[in-house]
């Protein structure tokens, strides 16, 4: 493929490390749902190549220069992390103020109504829950709420307040619940909007836009262009989270419009180049539509993220050494994600191996203009490099530096890590209502990261691990601990007491603890295919278990002792798309031993790019969730960067997509 490699010697400056690489050295993109003729012409073009040696990894190659990335939308970001909450319906002013602004409103109106007695003190606990979930805060707003007086017959300000406080915990199945309390006749424009974020929430995008635009009252009417903003911000922020954008029968025009936005918005995400295009092709199908006027001009005229091509970023990985195979991945991801832009829209890269020193790369990659750097990538290049970094050029690390490190203001941190997974899991335990359970997982720092981040987050939301044991990594039988974890050694221990107690023999049957909700495993896919059988045997196969993804193996066969383990995996490892699973197939013939582990970096390498495009041009790099193949990225107040995840449970030994754990069920108010 010379007119391949050529592209690259123009494109991507080689400065820093030799692209005289061979055809297969760079592999394929995730294609963004090519079209059918966009690959009749790629497939033309191969057969003109027929007689030129190609490699899988080179025809995938071929496929990147013909395709984008698919990018899907997020479930609701984590209530341990930092996230921008519903503002309240009863304090819109508040919704100017700074951050820091509004944290001190709230706590001034709550310190105001501890003054207070009555009716005056309901209200200020009101206005003071009110505060908090303009704060961001949905915690403290549920606390002060709890303070309220209890009402059989809520009024319809105290159940609004209550919805606004249950979306802000990302509850939406216990906001509904609140809002059914009322009387059904003839509900106001803002118990309409209550029920509409409702239905964005719960991802049920047709409901929400029927609630708002198929009524007397138009979001025109109620508050001009402000009103559309507001619908089309709540439709595309359940978009971007995955709801369903299907027209039902029978839907008005209005609706109609509106979901085919949305979905048009989505293909404008996946395809910059065609933007204009979609959205114009959008207006000549819905001319009369309200959204048909500066909404719509105002998205064509937005630039999606992408660095100026006259910048210059600086990709620092191991190249050589030990880590060499993981920064090759990388890099190959990176520059696919680079190939997957329109020319005029790529940067100069410069490539630097850290193999030997990894601040004197980037010390290197300063001096020679870069104004950003992706890299690099193991723990320890990371801390040396965060520590040097220069004041003003962005930092993409790829990897976390030490919990409660401090780092530069410019730098920001992505990694794979394990963490995401485990937050995942138990944040949909808790939305599920499963709050209690056991958890194994096996010795050593991995496990050790991941019992912590998910007892963390599962303690945030009211649960609690009942009994929490490990494993060693090639432990074949699991008897012991699944014994402990069930409580069925106890049992035993008290009927075997109370048999010498008695002098006489009792007839035993085992059982297990009655209060577990769920079984938690962490491990490799030998270890599950071990513990799930175990579990059934020892009186637990009817408790639901979750997983980390890295039980999973791709093998129908190797999955059928895993029937019914749910677990989150990024979108890369799972989308369904015939194009994608190509791309996937090329990469497991090219790392056939490792194609889990690399495929993953490979990943990472494709989103790196994303990412440090999103840093280079926005003023707020990611306010919303930039979608990706890792999964939906979104920035904690350290700089971190977290995934959300595709949620899978194994189904004879297939994997089946479940709804995102915003849709699960809550308990009821």
């Amino acid at each position: 493929m010379p007119d391949t490699l050529e592209m690259a010697r123009e494109c991507v400056t080689g400065a820093a490390y030799n692209l005289d690489m061979k055809p297969d050295a760079i592999l394929p993109t995730h294609p963004a749902r090519t079209q059918a003729p966009m690959r009749r012409r790629l497939r033309d073009r191969l057969a003109q190549s027929s007689r030129t040696r190609l490699t899988l990894p080179a025809i995938g190659l071929a496929i990147l220069l013909a395709s984008g990335c698919s990018l899907t939308a997020p479930p609701q970001v984590p209530a341990t992390r930092p996230a921008v909450a519903p503002r309240a319906a009863t304090a819109p002013a508040r919704a100017t103020l700074s951050p820091a602004a509004a944290v001190a409103a709230a706590r001034s109106a709550e310190a105001r109504a501890v003054s207070l007695s009555g009716e005056a003190r309901t209200v200020a606990l009101e206005e003071a829950a009110a505060a908090w979930v303009a704060a961001g805060d949905g915690g403290a707003a549920a606390r002060v709420f709890a303070q309220l007086p209890a009402s059989k017959a809520p009024t319809e300000p105290r159940a609004l307040l209550a919805a606004e406080i249950a979306l802000a915990q990302g509850q939406p199945l216990r906001a509904a619940q609140w809002l059914d309390r009322l009387p059904p006749s003839s509900p106001s424009p803002a118990l309409r909007w209550a029920r509409a974020r409702v239905a964005f929430a719960r991802g049920q995008a047709a409901l929400g836009v029927q609630l708002v635009a198929d009524t007397p009252i138009q979001p025109a009417s109620i508050e001009g262009s402000a009103g559309i903003e507001r619908l089309w911000s709540q439709l595309r922020g359940a978009a971007k989270r995955g709801a369903d954008l299907t027209t039902p029968a029978g839907s008005s025009a209005a609706v109609t419009g509106w979901l085919d936005l949305a979905r048009t918005a989505l293909r404008a995400d996946q395809s910059p180049a065609a933007r204009t295009t979609l959205f114009q092709e959008w207006r000549r199908r819905h001319p009369e539509h309200p959204a048909n006027g500066p909404l719509v001009v105002s998205m064509i005229e937005a630039s999606p993220p992408l660095p100026p091509s006259s910048g210059r970023i600086a990709l620092l990985l191991p190249l050589s050494g030990r880590a060499h195979a993981a920064g090759t991945s990388v890099r190959d991801g990176f520059l696919a994600a680079w190939y997957a832009r329109p020319a005029q829209n790529r940067p100069k890269v410069d490539i630097y191996d850290t193999g030997t020193d990894a601040l004197a790369a980037y010390r290197r990659a300063v001096s020679e203009g870069a104004q950003a750097v992706v890299g690099p990538l193991t723990k320890e290049e990371v801390g040396a490099v965060a520590r040097g970094a220069a004041p003003g050029i962005p930092l993409l690390a790829l990897n976390f530096l030490p919990e409660g490190t401090p780092a530069s203001p410019q730098v920001f941190q992505y990694s794979l890590a394990p963490e995401d997974e485990a937050i995942e899991v138990a944040r949909r335990l808790v939305a599920e209502g499963r709050r209690h359970g056991i958890a194994l997982v096996p010795t050593g720092e991995w496990g050790q990261r991941v019992q912590r981040a998910f007892e963390e987050t599962l303690r945030a939301g009211g649960g609690r691990l009942i009994a929490m044991r490990t494993y060693a990594p090639d432990t074949a039988d699991f008897t012991a601990p699944i014994l402990e974890l069930l409580g069925v050694d106890e049992a035993k221990g008290r009927h075997h007491k109370l048999v010498q107690a008695l002098g006489t023999p009792l007839e035993f049957a085992a059982t297990r603890r009655n209060n577990i909700e769920f079984v938690f495993i962490a491990g490799q896919p030998q270890a599950a295919r071990l513990i799930r059988p175990q579990l059934r045997f020892h009186y637990a196969g009817d408790l639901p278990v979750y997983a980390t993804s890295e039980i999973y193996d791709p093998s129908p066969k190797a999955n059928l002792d895993l029937e019914g383990v749910m677990f989150p995996d990024m979108p890369w490892m799972i989308d369904p798309d015939p194009a994608a699973v190509d791309v996937r197939n090329d990469l497991r013939s090219a790392w056939p031993e490792r194609f889990r582990r690399r495929g993953r970096l490979y990943a990472l390498g494709f989103d790196a790019y994303a990412a440090v495009s999103e840093i280079m041009t926005s003023r707020n790099p990611f306010r919303m969730p930039l979608s990706g193949m890792t999964g939906r990225l979104t920035v904690d107040a350290g700089r971190r960067l977290h995934r959300e995840l595709e949620w899978l449970q194994i189904r004879g030994g297939e994997l089946r997509s479940l709804p995102p754990a915003g849709l699960a069920a809550t308990d009821a108010p």
